[in-house]
């Protein structure tokens, strides 16, 4: 696939956290585990998935719930657009623009397939 791209690869075998409270115990923080993994995994994912959905429409492979993932992303209830650095929104946007252009042009030559 011309258009993806390999990313930095890591092997976690273990992650924890762990804070001290007033009774000087120690009690697991896995809340900062799940929030380390959402701020780095969920948009690392899903531009992965862009990144395979404008190699498939280059294919002339075209989905109708393509929007979907565009849709959650901008959403204000689910705010996961907030998850995202300036650069991977911007890679986002860069990879929704090929799509979009890539199906405008299926269109135009007649032969655009869902």
């Amino acid at each position: 696939m011309v258009h993806f791209q390999q990313g930095v690869s890591l092997e976690v075998f273990r992650l924890d956290a762990w804070y001290v409270n007033k009774e000087e115990r120690r009690i697991q923080a896995t809340y900062i585990c799940q929030g380390l993994c959402r701020r780095c995994c969920i948009p690392e994912v899903i531009l992965r998935c862009m990144q395979v959905r404008v190699f498939l429409a280059t294919s002339g492979i075209f989905s109708n719930e393509d929007d979907d993932l565009v849709d959650y992303v901008a959403s204000s209830e689910d705010a996961v657009h907030q998850l995202f650095t300036s650069k991977q929104l911007q890679e986002f946007l860069v990879l929704e623009r090929e799509f979009t252009l890539n199906v405008m042009e299926a269109a135009e030559n007649g032969y655009l397939m869902s």
